[in-house]
């Protein structure tokens, strides 16, 4: 709970002082909770042993040239326990950090018509789906039921910190589809 904390209480300084940069505060908090260093801090919880892909390539390669490009935040290598469909299985990740409010459904669909294709990948290589970390419990939630209620939630996972601290996935509260 100490690492999250310390960040919250930044957050809110950083709010009051420069709110445009929230964003990037917390994909660098992100970042650093899965360096790769020695033993993984508690805070990652569910993806305890995963980490950072420091250096990967982060432009997705589309099939048509004609394709808009897209850049993820971020990737990862994870190690999971596996609980699909809530958690993803172990392998490569592609991450987006939200902070606050932030969501594009335009860019959920990209991600997720193209991990159903199998055709998600960078100059790197394929990866196996998408991770989107929010920093608000409240807004993966929001997240969560959106990408299922429009059925983009095939190869999309969401993350965030759980009231003891440590991330946790979570899942559509509800099953309705639509279109």
């Amino acid at each position: 709970m100490e690492q999250l904390d310390l960040y919250l209480k930044f957050r809110e300084v950083v709010k009051e002082q420069d709110s445009a940069s929230i964003g990037e505060y917390f994909a660098e908090f992100r970042r650093r909770i899965f360096k790769s260093t020695g033993k993984p801090p508690s805070i990652q919880g569910e993806l305890s042993g995963s980490f950072e892909i420091e250096g990967a390539s982060r432009k997705l390669e589309f099939d048509s040239p004609d394709a808009p490009v897209k850049m993820a935040d971020g990737a990862m290598n994870v190690k999971s326990k596996a609980d699909p469909p809530r958690r993803p299985p172990s392998g490569l990740y592609l991450v987006e950090d939200k902070a606050g409010e932030s969501f594009d459904l335009k860019q959920a669909e990209i991600y997720s018509t193209l991990a159903k294709d199998g055709k998600l990948k960078t100059s790197d290589g394929p990866y196996q789906g998408v991770i989107y970390f929010c920093e608000d419990p409240r807004h993966a939630q929001s997240v969560a039921n959106r990408l299922a209620a429009h059925e983009y939630d095939e190869g999309i996972f969401v993350a965030t910190f759980g009231s003891d601290g440590k991330l946790k996935f979570v899942a559509a509260a509800s099953t309705t589809k639509k279109k």
